[in-house]
């Protein structure tokens, strides 16, 4: 059989032309959570294209309704209903109208709310959630009887929806029905054992000391549960069996206690809320659910419930709310340093705001001198905004003890010896300490083996000390198992056996040179425009380059230096942006590098070792200068500095 297509990225949102290829790509982004684009913006061109687009306004409204501003899902559901309706008053899709009561319902506005769950209900696609959201506002009213009806047409929409099975149940109880309950309930909870209000049901239902046990028994103090089956008591209008079923529980975690305490007046949930914030530590889970939220924003004493909400709106790109938490949560408690960690990272990722950030990074740390997370991002910046090596070395041995609690942290500070001249430091850490693996850190701490290794041996190579060069260079194709992490499959290593070949050139082996710089020749000759951790480094063409010159293939190696000059002039005048086709960020890191800038790095370093390659001493200087200026600390910047000169007068 043939082999498929190649998948190719869809245009960008300003590009696409049609609401229909807008909302699939939305629909695709939303469904694999895309790492680097936003539905957002796909739907927004749809509506765009076409105001009162119905799919593109729905999603809108969809996503909004999940980021707590209901508002703003009415609107989108009431442009998507302005043509739906004028056309069809019963049309096919009745998501719209189910969308817009649910907003009006959590705004309130019953009334509302009502009217439209009667319109979903005319549509096969939102019957069964309308019938639900009638069901929840007749329970809420007290009115079982009709609570029960309602769940039984949502039922024979969708028959398996555990929301509705549970709020039958307890309208079955509550209406004195507790036979028929209880007989319903024996076949839920053999279909669904797992949850976690079919088993408050059970205990609620009789209050025996033995279904209690049964209960807390399955939740097991996790607050997942506690939330769930309270959130769905809130929305069935039962507030008081919310608390009481809380109370029952006795969860004791931070966003169960804040909904415990939500449903107390003021004066009486201080205990609750102190308790919340002391627990934070012990299980650190952020909102997530429009119950907690709801629940977070109505206490409005409490600095710690502020942090919360700007966490889930910073999430939720809802950026001007969690900047205006923040902002609330420093103005209560001047203290609380991650609060201003929250605005340091607005600052620099949205304001681009170097002096804020830092301004707000240091009033964190001086809070947390402690807090290594602090220090590392701290560090982050000034590496981000092209800080001197020596200005960042100075900040973190001035807290060594913090800087070395993190892995990444610690690679940072090798980078930063290794630039600043003192690779023994670098080699004692790099033997003694045990480093892990970390998402986003792979390759960050064997390439500074890799690099330590290669400097200590230039080291003894200057001082005519080859032998011990050589040992240090074959070390370095064996990664210590302190690192924690092995060598990738195909790894040419051609700087390695490019000095192994000098080594051996020093000591009269030329047998043993020449095996060593083809070796050094071999590999891949390509350049990827997206660079991880497991593509060939791009120095490697151009350890290659050299290897061939010694071997005295000038022309393979002229030709190979002039594709790499052409590759970063060519490039240098594209922009660039992020794999459509990762599956993740590249780096797991709260602040966020400059993609472009970092292209153009890049385009630096390989027109830099292309004119090195070639021989163009002054194109060098200059590349590297320019390098130099926009990241002090490109790639092996340490090595390339060191060995350059000698270089430049073996070869050329």
């Amino acid at each position: 059989m043939p082999l498929p297509d190649v998948a190719k990225a869809p245009l960008a949102a300003q590009d696409i032309t049609s609401t229909d290829e807008a909302w699939f790509i939305g629909q695709h982004l939303e469904q694999y959570h895309h790492a680097s684009r936003s539905p957002f913006d796909y739907y927004l061109r749809g509506v765009a294209l076409d105001p009162l687009d119905y799919r593109c306004n729905l999603a809108l409204a969809m996503l909004e309704y999940n980021r707590a501003d209901f508002p703003q899902a009415v609107a989108y559901a009431t442009q998507a209903l302005k043509r739906a309706h004028s056309l069809n008053k019963n049309p096919q899709c009745g998501q719209a109208s189910l969308i817009r009561a649910s907003a009006y319902e959590r705004q309130g506005q019953y009334q509302q709310a009502e009217e439209d769950f009667w319109r979903a209900v005319w549509s096969g696609n939102s019957k069964a959630g309308g019938y639900y959201g009638l069901a929840r506002l007749a329970a809420r009213n007290g009115n079982f009887d009709a609570g029960l009806d309602f769940c039984q047409q949502s039922l024979r929409a969708c028959p398996t929806n555990q929301e509705v099975l549970c709020l039958h149940n307890l309208l079955l109880v509550l209406s004195g029905r507790q036979d028929n309950a209880r007989v319903q309930r024996e076949k839920l909870l053999r279909d669904y054992p797992l949850n976690a209000t079919l088993w408050w049901l059970n205990w609620f239902d009789g209050r025996s000391e033995s279904a209690l046990a049964q209960w807390r028994g399955l939740c097991q103090g996790r607050d997942v549960n506690a939330l769930m089956t309270a959130g769905q008591l809130i929305n069935w209008g039962m507030p008081t069996l919310a608390a009481e079923m809380l109370n029952a529980l006795d969860c004791q975690r931070t966003l169960p206690l804040y909904l415990q305490a939500s449903l107390l007046p003021k004066a009486e949930r201080g205990e609750l809320v102190a308790k919340a914030i002391d627990v934070f530590p012990q299980f650190v889970r952020f909102p997530n659910t429009l119950e907690e939220v709801a629940a977070l924003e109505s206490i409005e004493e409490c600095w710690f419930a502020r942090h919360l909400l700007a966490c889930f709106y910073y999430n939720k790109r809802s950026y001007n709310k969690a900047i205006a938490f923040w902002q609330r949560c420093v103005e209560m408690s001047p203290e609380f340093a991650d609060g201003w960690r929250g605005l340091a990272i607005h600052a620099w990722n949205k304001q681009h705001d170097y002096e804020l950030a830092a301004r707000y990074l240091d009033n964190a740390y001086q809070l947390a001198p402690q807090d290594a997370r602090l220090l590392f991002e701290r560090d982050l910046l000034d590496k981000l905004s092209g800080a001197t090596p020596e200005k960042r070395l100075a900040r973190l041995e001035n807290n060594l003890e913090i800087a070395l609690k993190r892995d990444d942290m610690t690679a940072e500070l090798l980078n930063l010896w290794h630039l600043t001249g003192q690779a023994d430091k670098a080699a004692d850490i790099l033997a003694t300490r045990k480093f892990h693996p970390w998402e986003g850190g792979e390759g960050k701490v064997t390439s500074q083996f890799i690099l330590n290794q290669l400097l200590r041996a230039w080291q003894h190579l200057d001082a005519r000390q080859p032998q011990q060069a050589c040992e240090l260079l074959h070390a370095a194709l064996h990664y210590p198992e302190n690192l924690s992490e092995g060598r990738l499959p195909g790894q040419t290593d051609n700087d390695i056996w490019f000095w192994q070949a000098i080594c051996a050139n020093a000591q009269g082996d030329e047998t043993e040179a020449t095996r060593c710089l083809r070796l050094a020749a071999t590999g891949d000759r390509t350049i990827n425009i997206h660079s991880y951790y497991n593509d060939q480094p791009v120095d490697y063409l151009f350890w290659q380059g050299m290897a061939l010159r010694l071997l005295g293939e000038q022309q393979t190696a002229q030709q190979l230096f002039s594709e790499m000059k052409q590759w970063a002039q060519e490039m240098a005048k594209t922009s660039i942006e992020a794999d459509f086709f990762a599956v993740s960020q590249p780096d797991l890191l709260s602040l966020y590098g400059d993609l472009q800038q970092q292209h153009k790095e890049k385009c630096l370093m390989v027109a830099m070792l292309a004119s090195a390659g070639l021989g163009e001493v002054a194109q060098y200087e200059s590349a590297r200068a320019e390098l130099t200026a926009i990241n002090p600390a490109w790639p092996k910047a340490a090595l390339f500095t060191t060995v350059m000169p000698f270089i430049f007068n073996r070869v050329h």
